[in-house]
C-alpha cells in the first residue's frame, strides 16, 4: 500500500499542469484565434434570436478537429450572456444520444425537466418538449 500511497502523495503536490481542465474536451478558451470569420458568420445568423425572431437553422460540418465545436459553443456562450435569460441553449452529442427519442429526453432534462427512459411515444415526447418550451417564452439554440 505504500506505493499506492506514494502515487497519491505524487498527485496532490504535483505542478505539471496548472490548469487540468484545458485539457478537457469541452473546454472553450476565452478568445478563439484564427476563427474570426466562422464567429461573425454564425453570430450573425444566431443574432435575430437576441430580437426574440427565430434564427435560421444551421448546418455545420468539417473534418475532425477544426474547430467547429468550439466555435459553436464559443459563439453560444456570447450570445447567451447577451441575451440575459431570453434565450437558452443546448448541446446534444448525437453518437451519445443516437434516437430522436433521445435527443428530445436530453434536450428536456436541459430545460429542467425529464421524461422516462422508455415508455413513451416520440411524438408524445416531442409534445412535452415544445409545450414546456412554449411555456418559458424563451427561444432555445441547439
Amino acid at each position: 500500500m505504500s506505493i499506492l500511497n506514494e502515487i497519491f502523495e505524487k498527485a496532490l503536490h504535483s505542478r505539471i499542469f496548472i490548469n487540468r481542465e484545458l485539457l478537457l474536451p469541452d473546454y472553450v478558451p476565452d478568445e478563439l484565434p484564427h476563427r474570426d470569420k466562422q464567429i461573425v458568420q454564425l453570430g450573425k445568423i444566431l443574432a435575430p434570436s437576441l430580437a426574440g425572431y427565430r434564427p435560421s437553422n444551421v448546418f455545420i460540418y468539417g473534418l475532425t478537429g477544426t474547430g467547429k465545436t468550439a466555435v459553436t459553443k464559443y459563439v453560444l456562450r456570447k450570445l447567451i450572456e447577451k441575451a440575459k435569460g431570453k434565450v437558452i441553449s443546448a448541446y446534444i452529442n448525437c453518437r451519445n444520444s443516437d434516437t430522436n427519442y433521445r435527443v428530445l429526453a436530453d434536450l428536456i432534462f436541459s430545460l429542467g425537466k425529464s421524461v422516462p427512459f422508455t415508455g413513451l411515444s416520440t411524438a408524445e415526447v416531442f409534445s412535452r418538449f415544445k409545450n414546456y418550451l412554449d411555456s418559458k417564452r424563451k427561444i432555445m439554440i441547439v
